[in-house]
């Protein structure tokens, strides 16, 4: 393996690893209790994530429909399969400290969990006890039954993807898939037309001369297009003194020079890559693009026990130091009145995306009921 794809893969790991301490079920923080306003926030947004849900299943619904009308009976389940979204206990379930103050006794047992992205780590017997106790039992994804499909001939298949997303879609879409970036799905992708247009069509009426996809039709949730670089400049300006007094902590303990990113958090992977690698013949020592860390210590051992103890003291520092700061309070306050602001700015935009969702499911029941 080269230097270059040891890295890529490390830090593929790494933001994966981020990814799922982001959207595990509960955030370190904890937080158990909201305000009043935040209650009705969160029934709002679970309210809309419902209407999602049930949007979606519809669509999937009439392009079942459509495909049947001109025969074609057995789908590929992969493309035809229900988005899971998920409702909200609380309007803010994780914080951006999250990958690098995990909880106490998470601290103690297995550091940060950098460990899984390393080939020794990700093949451990530990890993999956891992994931279960920080994840929960359920981090696997159900995955569909596919067999019909797969009984299914290559011609059968190719005329079920031009129906479901029109030839010129799918001819391009074979080529991007098959990595033949000279042939078949090189340069900009067509359309999509078939099935997925007809019912994008039915829900959300004719397309225009830019159309490029169904989400250039559905209705948006104005959630996701605010302006998240403010929001992350209103909780650092909150959280500057608790992130000063967090990272003198860390020097306190020996655990060198900190400085956060862009993002309000910490550069673990980059750190933890030159931990566990260095004493590889090929190593080359990565950097952040923003936030500094430190050298790891001289004296730490090259082997993975070494340094995987070495993970699990260093993530036990900064849990404390988390605690005896106040950076963990001070974050935590700091990031739910930015995202409490945050959602009740939008509040009418809310209710309006309701109501388009319930505009496009009353069309749905119109289809499906035709």
């Amino acid at each position: 393996m080269t230097q270059r794809t040891r890295i890529a893969g490390f830090l593929a790991a790494a933001a994966a690893l981020a990814l799922s301490a982001c959207t595990a079920s509960e955030s370190s923080g904890d937080p158990t209790e909201q305000p009043e306003e935040a209650v009705a926030l969160t029934d709002l947004v679970n309210e809309n994530r419902r209407l999602e849900s049930d949007l979606a299943d519809a669509e999937l619904r009439l392009a079942e429909a459509c495909l049947e009308d001109g025969g074609l009976t057995v789908h590929d389940r992969y493309v035809l399969w229900p988005n899971e979204i998920a409702e909200q206990e609380l309007l803010v379930e994780t914080y951006p400290y999250d990958d690098f103050l995990p909880d106490a006794d998470v601290a103690a047992r297995w550091g940060f969990g950098q460990w899984l992205t390393t080939p020794e780590g990700s093949e451990s017997d530990e890993a999956e006890e891992y994931k279960t106790a920080v994840y929960g039992e359920d981090h696997v994804e159900e995955e569909p039954d596919n067999s019909e499909w797969d009984g299914l001939s290559a011609e059968e298949q190719d005329a079920w993807y031009a129906a479901y997303y029109g030839p010129e879609y799918a001819e391009f879409r074979s080529g991007a898939l098959g990595g033949n970036p000279s042939g078949d799905g090189a340069g900009d992708p067509p359309a999509p037309g078939g099935c997925l247009l007809s019912v994008v069509e039915g829900l959300y009426g004719p397309v225009g001369g830019d159309y490029e996809g169904p989400s250039d039709l559905r209705p948006q949730d104005p959630t996701d297009t605010g302006d998240f670089d403010a929001l992350r400049a209103d909780y650092r300006d909150l959280t500057a003194d608790a992130e000063t007094a967090f990272l003198d902590c860390l020097a306190a303990k020996d655990r060198g020079m900190w400085e956060f990113n862009e993002l309000a958090g910490l550069p673990l992977s980059e750190y933890f890559y030159n931990a566990y690698f260095r004493d590889r013949p090929d190593f080359e020592a990565l950097h952040p693009d923003t936030g500094e860390i430190p050298e790891p210590p001289g004296d730490l051992g090259g082997d993975y026990a070494s340094v995987y103890e070495f993970e699990v003291a260093t993530a036990v520092d900064f849990t404390a130091c988390g605690e005896e700061s106040g950076y963990r309070e001070a974050a935590t306050a700091a990031w739910d009145q930015v995202q409490t602001g945050y959602y009740t700015d939008l509040e009418d935009e809310m209710f309006a995306y309701q109501d388009a969702m319930r505009a496009a499911l009353g069309r749905a029941q119109d289809l499906l009921g035709a």
